[in-house]
């Protein structure tokens, strides 16, 4: 009699640990709300879900992440950069839309969809290599003031 009750004892306690598991692993789950935590994560400002706008959006987030990768705010001014922001679909790994309610200065809601894009890591290492884009270490040092 008691072999059956471990049995189910030691599955209870092996699912719970799968689900905590799962969820300390970066899957989002239903009610969680889609950000960009990560260098290689990235938020852009979209007008549909359509393949057209989520290209170009997918083109600005990758240029985000290139800026937070390199500290320049301007490196897409940078010889080839542009031409490889129009292949940004190559270098995600996933992405998600989240829609932002806002006030208008009417009283109005507004909403704003954005673009929730994550990149792949060595890929657009490899990028920002081939590039010549300098690359920060990570993690990051901290600033220190004087």
């Amino acid at each position: 009699m008691m072999r059956p009750i471990l049995a189910f004892v030691l599955t209870a306690v092996l699912s719970i640990g799968s689900t905590q598991a799962m969820a300390q692993s970066g899957m989002r789950t239903e009610g969680d709300v889609a950000t960009a935590q990560g260098v290689y994560e990235a938020e852009v400002p979209v007008n549909s879900q359509a393949d057209s706008d989520r290209s170009g959006a997918l083109a600005r987030a990758l240029a985000q992440v290139l800026a937070k990768m390199s500290g320049d705010r301007q490196v897409t001014s940078r010889p080839g950069v542009a031409r490889m922001l129009r292949e940004a679909g190559s270098y995600v790994r996933s992405y998600d839309y989240r829609q932002d309610r806002g006030t208008s200065a009417s009283g109005a809601p507004s909403y704003r969809m954005m673009l929730v894009a994550r990149f792949d890591a060595e890929q657009v290492e490899g990028l920002a290599s081939a590039l010549g884009l300098p690359v920060w270490a990570q993690p990051r040092p901290k600033p220190v003031l004087w």
